[in-house]
């Protein structure tokens, strides 16, 4: 009884894929049509992640900026990327704003120089 039922299963299965063999069209049962392209299929699409280059250098920009309390610069001028440069060759030029805001308000006004050196006589009682 039990050796029936799984005859029964397995004819329908090949029955199945009998139908499904002669459903396709001619073409593809005789892979005619599934042979390997030679010409190069366009790639349509988007990706999402990091671009990290091969090879990089970095550049360092002038000490002095933390100095006088600047931590971040906008790049005003660079070169074109893939532009082969040596040593010392102009390579971008900082945006200057910041840096000259900063060292006005840093350099001690003639006044406040005065200020500091009458509390300092004050202070140590020299006159």
């Amino acid at each position: 009884m039990a050796s029936r039922k799984y005859l029964l299963i397995f004819a329908g299965i090949l029955i199945a894929a009998i139908v499904i063999y002669w459903s396709f069209p001619k073409g593809i049962r005789n892979n005619k049509s599934l042979q390997k392209s030679k010409r190069a299929l366009p790639y349509r699409g988007s990706v999402t992640g990091e671009l990290v280059a091969k090879s990089s250098e970095k550049i360092f920009g002038p000490q002095c900026l933390r100095q006088i309390g600047v931590w971040q610069v906008k790049i005003q001028d660079i070169i074109p990327d893939g532009t082969v440069v040596d040593s010392g060759q102009y390579v971008a030029a900082l945006d200057r704003t910041e840096i000259s805001t900063r060292s006005r308000t840093r350099r001690p006004t003639p006044k406040k120089l005065e200020s500091q050196l009458t509390k300092t006589r004050l202070d140590t009682h020299w006159t």
